[in-house]
């Protein structure tokens, strides 16, 4: 399933988390399972409250789970928006197979 729903998880990731428009180059992010992590003040302070409030109500209302795994990839890029991973690549990653190609 994370195959087939790889291009509608790249479009949210652009509309809801980086906030900029998918430019169609390879997109991979780098993520740690679990959910489980720490954030400052600071960082959660780095977007405008109508930023996360905006993805309350987006999320609020999907009867599909898979966005929550979408969010579950995306918190880094959620507190550090000066360094999204569709602008800047935090880690070299091996090149995944053509199998996985989105476009």
């Amino acid at each position: 399933p994370h195959v087939t729903l790889a291009a509608s998880m790249v479009a949210f990731y652009h509309r809801y988390i980086a906030l900029d428009e998918d430019d169609g180059k390879p997109l991979t992010i780098a993520f740690a399972q679990g959910a489980r992590f720490a954030v400052s003040r600071e960082r959660i302070r780095s977007r405008p409250l109508r930023y996360y409030a905006r993805l309350l109500m987006l999320l609020s209302h999907y009867r599909r789970p898979i966005e929550g795994y979408w969010m579950e990839a995306s918190w880094y890029d959620v507190f550090h928006p000066e360094f999204v991973q569709s602008r800047s690549v935090r880690c070299q990653l091996p090149a995944v197979g053509d199998a996985f190609t989105v476009g």
